[in-house]
């Protein structure tokens, strides 16, 4: 046994085995340490091979007297030792995770939160960027289970890896090519990709889950909506205001990032990626970030979207009307027109954060203007 003091904590390593021949030993090491001043104790479990029932009673001697005690890094086997005797209800207890080497490993994949890359020919991680993501993680890995338990296509992460300082999920290698690889290598066309992708928009839309399972969606967009005020005429952003507080809350799904660079094709199933932003919500919300990954971010600049969407930004455009038009039965332009009042609203509120670029406020502003005079609600006609 070491110990050391780190920032208030008392931090215990074990190593070894720990039998009913040592454990006597341990506890008197133990207890020497905690007469040091601290505020809470972590007992270190990633060199422990073995621990027996007399090692236990040691842990358990500690944590009465210890109500700040957590046992952190146990091996898949101990960590299952404590399962079965129930110490995981008695004190924080965190399994040591698997760690996981890129090195030399080829990188197959881009976004926002992570990279990508293939492990082996079975495996592939994604690396998230953040070195605090353990609960964005955890997150993702709950909500995809979520979706795919209601049928939504879906890659399901096994297991939570370190990489690292970073932390990682792996996924089953999948023999697939997102929507946008399909078009560039000419193995599906725009129409099919459209069908697949509104196939997958009508089962999320029409798939529910309980309150508090998800986060609304419509709660992101009020913040967004309070962020442009100042930037609007005051006749502009109350009518505006009034037609978004109208907007129904539905408890169906919404993946919230929707677009041909998150949809795989494997054999011929598609399969939805990146679920960290499932919400709950109005089918309305979904189309927003398709409408700006397709068309309004590339209004002023195609070269925008060409980059992201590694397509032509005629073809981008393509794919949006055909959306519509596979999605909704009438009414397509009045949709059209909703669904772009609310994404010239997400992208103001973007360019005030972000860019502050005046041609760009100017542009947004005056079609949130124009649409605003022109809608009377927010309604989807179907």
């Amino acid at each position: 046994m070491k110990s050391t003091l780190k920032e208030k904590a008392l931090i215990v390593y074990l190593e070894g085995r720990i039998t009913s021949v040592n454990a006597k030993e341990l506890e008197t090491q133990i207890f020497e340490a905690l007469q040091t001043s601290h505020e809470e104790v972590i007992i270190d479990f990633s060199h422990l091979e073995y621990i027996s029932s007399a090692g236990l009673r040691v842990i358990l001697r500690v944590r009465k007297k210890e109500a700040n005690l957590r046992c952190v890094e146990l091996s898949p086997e101990v960590y299952e030792i404590f399962v079965m005797t129930g110490f995981i209800e008695l004190m924080p207890v965190e399994k040591a995770f698997e760690k996981v080497s890129i090195e030399g490993c080829k990188q197959i994949g881009k976004g926002a939160n992570g990279l990508v890359y293939k492990l082996n020919e079975e495996e592939i991680v994604k690396v998230y960027k953040n070195p605090d993501s353990l609960e964005d993680i955890y997150r993702e890995k709950e909500l995809a289970k979520t979706a795919f338990i209601l049928g939504i296509p879906t890659a399901i992460s096994f297991n939570v890896v370190k990489v690292g300082d970073l932390y990682g999920a792996k996924y089953e290698m999948l023999n697939a090519d997102s929507l946008v690889a399909c078009l560039q290598k000419n193995k599906i066309d725009v129409d099919t990709c459209v069908e697949m992708s509104v196939d997958i928009m009508k089962t999320m839309h029409e798939s529910f889950v309980e309150e508090g399972k998800m986060p609304p969606i419509k709660a992101i967009y009020a913040k967004k909506m309070q962020e442009i005020q100042p930037y609007l005429p005051e006749d502009t952003y109350q009518k505006s205001a009034k037609m978004f507080d109208e907007i129904p809350e539905p408890l169906s799904i919404v993946h919230g990032d929707f677009h041909f660079k998150n949809i795989l094709v494997q054999d011929t199933e598609a399969l939805l990626i990146d679920m960290d932003t499932l919400c709950t919500g109005y089918p309305i919300f979904e189309f927003i970030p398709i409408y700006t990954a397709y068309v309004g971010h590339g209004e002023l600049d195609p070269a925008v979207i060409e980059k992201f969407m590694s397509l032509p930004y005629k073809t981008t455009k393509e794919i949006w009307k055909k959306t519509l038009q596979a999605y909704f039965s009438k009414s397509i332009e009045e949709n059209e027109k909703k669904i772009q009042l609310l994404a010239y609203i997400r992208l103001l509120d973007r360019e005030i954060r972000k860019s502050q670029r005046e041609e760009y406020i100017s542009h947004y502003r005056e079609c949130i203007i124009k649409l605003t005079e022109e809608l009377d609600n927010l309604l989807l006609v179907y």
